[in-house]
């Protein structure tokens, strides 16, 4: 009986290989190590949101931008302010943070 060897295309540089075993799932054990700092990275990163949004109490009238990303589950602060400025959602400044009524965010993300 005769196999076949297929290629697989590794998700971190994106090269064609032939893996090794059934469960390669990387080129290389760079491209490995590289999967294994961003998973890390990512958990550590969600980690942090989940306690932030956990600290926010619910009755607080007014969010931060970093407060809003923890709670929505936005990508970026930037795309919090953008949508801010583009839907004319009244904010307050103070020091160097943006807060925004946390019922209109609370309309717009949900």
């Amino acid at each position: 009986m005769k196999t076949t060897r297929t290629t697989k295309k590794c998700p971190i540089c994106g090269t064609a290989f032939t893996p090794k075993t059934i469960n390669s799932r990387y080129c290389s054990e760079q491209c490995s190590k590289k999967a294994y700092k961003r998973k890390v990275t990512e958990e550590k990163r969600q980690q942090e949101l989940d306690t932030i949004a956990a600290s926010v109490p619910g009755d607080r009238p007014y969010i931060s931008v970093p407060e809003a990303i923890a709670i929505y589950g936005v990508a970026k602060s930037t795309t919090v302010t953008k949508h801010i400025r583009k839907y004319g959602i009244p904010m307050r400044h103070q020091g160097n943070s943006i807060y925004v009524p946390k019922t209109e965010i609370d309309k717009l993300y949900k």
